[in-house]
């Protein structure tokens, strides 16, 4: 409902990057002047530690239907014994309901020094929910997860699912202010840039909420088995994912960025899947230029380097003035 606009970050032709032109949420157009902890570049790997499910979002029967395709693999016990051997801190993006089905596999990886952060209440539509309802919804999935791990989440994920329209998932008008009236510290899942940026909420008041970068083509839900089991082909596309991760780590490395490599444990355990995540993993843990921190990491650095009294410049959007 407004646009951003950063300060401090020297500028360049808006045609020497005409991906941005009319499409982020800032003017920001420099690919210089960003200085990370460790590396040139930074990147989080975000589990998205869900199972398919519609709007109505994770319940008992779409977890029973994932462990009858995917067996074991759903829990995600495997996938942290595999993050742990690499020394890779993963960020577990987990909707309450998963949290539920498996606590003692979340507290796993608490206790292993993962990030656990809010995957949302069940990855449900939350369009049709009233504000109050979500309201109660977010702070039961915040309370819930922290009753499980003694940590409350900073972070907040709604990751879509394949059949989704936004990069987003399910967020509402009121989501952005809800989550900073619940504390949360950071919005996972925003393709609107490739550094972190804020999210005005409310121009009036001056609210904003810091958002992380995420682009469908480093997700594997859309290369694995997709449009999903029985909706389609299902073909393992691990070839063009593999390309996609490739191409992103050679971009962030060269221009100073911040990319997310989202993976979900039932799809990623077995054969070619495996092949390509080893890859990944090679690819992050061996570059120097390469700062692999988990999203709160890079969150907490960006509000502290960059914060938004310093940065940010408020401006209402023109078309706000014509209504």
């Amino acid at each position: 409902t407004v646009s951003g606009r950063r300060a401090g970050f020297s500028l360049i032709p808006e045609d020497s990057m005409p991906w941005k032109k009319d499409f982020t949420l800032s003017d920001e157009m420099s690919p210089s002047g960003i200085v990370w902890p460790a590396g040139k570049a930074a990147v989080s790997v975000v589990v998205d530690y869900s199972v398919p499910a519609g709007a109505e979002g994770i319940d008992e029967a779409a977890i029973a239907y994932a462990r009858t395709v995917w067996g074991n693999a759903v829990s995600g016990g495997w996938l942290i014994d595999y993050l742990n051997a690499y020394g890779v801190k993963a960020t577990f993006a987990v909707p309450l309901a998963m949290a539920r089905a498996f606590p003692e596999s979340v507290r796993r990886a608490h206790a292993d020094g993962h990030e656990i952060a809010a995957g949302s209440f069940a990855k449900e539509d939350v369009a049709g929910l009233s504000p109050d309802e979500e309201r109660e919804r977010i702070e039961r999935t915040l309370s819930g997860l922290a009753e499980l791990t003694g940590t409350r989440p900073e972070g907040w994920f709604t990751l879509p699912r394949t059949g989704d329209d936004y990069p987003g998932g399910s967020v509402s008008d009121t989501t952005g202010e809800l989550l900073l009236e619940a504390g949360c510290g950071y919005f996972g899942n925003s393709m609107a840039d490739d550094i972190p940026h804020y999210w005005i909420t409310d121009y009036d008041r001056r609210h904003t909420l810091l958002m992380l970068p995420y682009y469908y083509a480093m997700d594997t839900q859309f290369f694995m088995f997709f449009p999903g089991v029985g909706k389609g082909s299902g073909l393992v596309q691990t070839r063009a994912l593999w390309e996609n991760w490739a191409a992103e780590l050679e971009g962030v490395r060269a221009w100073g960025r911040q990319s997310t490599f989202v993976i979900q444990p039932y799809l990623m355990q077995f054969g070619a899947a495996r092949a390509v995540l080893d890859r990944l993993m090679r690819a992050v843990t061996g570059d120097p230029d390469l700062w692999s921190a988990t999203s709160g990491a890079c969150a907490a650095y960006w509000k502290q380097a960059y914060p938004a009294d310093r940065t940010l410049r408020f401006e209402k959007a023109a078309w706000l003035d014509e209504e």
